[in-house]
This record gives structure tokens, sequence and C-alpha cells, in this order.
């Protein structure tokens, strides 16, 4: 598959567990820890903040988001799971999609509150990327 380019689903599933750690942790905010209500639009512009400084690719800037997580967040997937906070800033340590993929682009897009629980966010994410079997 050298050279193929392809976009996810497709391209791997390392980078789409890596997705779905990075949405899972954005809608458990330390903010929203304690049960308080924010607006839509405060929990959208929360998420986006997250997802931002998450995909800086500057260290600092993914600390901020780290510590944007709550202290008691678990995430609990379909087939992997749970991982504390703890446990999920140890795996997504061990991502380095930049290294792997160095032409890789991220498109966020479609921030969107749930309408049955309007403290979580949903929103879509895609990676394209050159596999070049290196």
């Amino acid at each position: 598959m050298c050279g193929i380019r392809a976009c996810a689903p497709v391209a791997c599933l390392c980078l789409l567990l890596c997705e779905l750690m990075q949405e899972t942790a954005a809608f458990s905010l330390r903010m929203a820890a304690a049960s308080p209500k924010f607006s839509s639009s405060q929990i959208v512009e929360m998420t986006k903040r997250y997802t931002d400084l998450q995909l800086s690719g500057d260290p600092a800037q993914k600390a901020k988001a780290e510590e944007m997580i709550a202290d008691d967040y678990v995430f609990r997937g379909p087939i992997i799971g749970p991982f504390t906070r703890k446990d999920l800033q140890a795996q997504q340590g061990k991502f380095n999609l930049q290294d792997a993929f160095p032409d890789y682009k991220v498109s966020v897009w479609g921030f969107t509150t749930d309408p049955e629980n309007p403290q979580r966010c949903y929103y879509f994410m895609r990676y394209c990327a050159t596999h070049t079997s290196k």
C-alpha cells in the first residue's frame, strides 16, 4: 500500500481509536464534572477549544487540553476500556501521528449538542494522510 492516500475510516484503526478517544475526552470537560448546567453554545465552544488545543501539535497546548478532562473521567468504549483520565493520557502519549503520517491533515466540523443530553457535544473529525510504508 505504499503511497496510497486514504481518509478515515479507511486509513487505519489506530487513527480511528485516537479519534474516538479525543472525541470522548471532549465530552467530559473538567467544568462539567460537578454537573453544572452550561448553555448549548458554551458546551460547543468548550469542545471546540479542547479540540483546537489537542490538535495544535504544540505540547504546551496539548497539556492545556488534558487539564480540561475531569479527574473522575472514565472512557467506556464498545470494545476497549474502561480508561481513567490517567490511562487515557498514557495511551494518547503513545500516539504520534506526525511521525507516522507527516502529511496528515485533520478536518473538524459539525459541532452540535445532543438533544437528549445537552451537556454532551458531538462532532465529526476526519484524518487524511498518505501511507508511505516507512
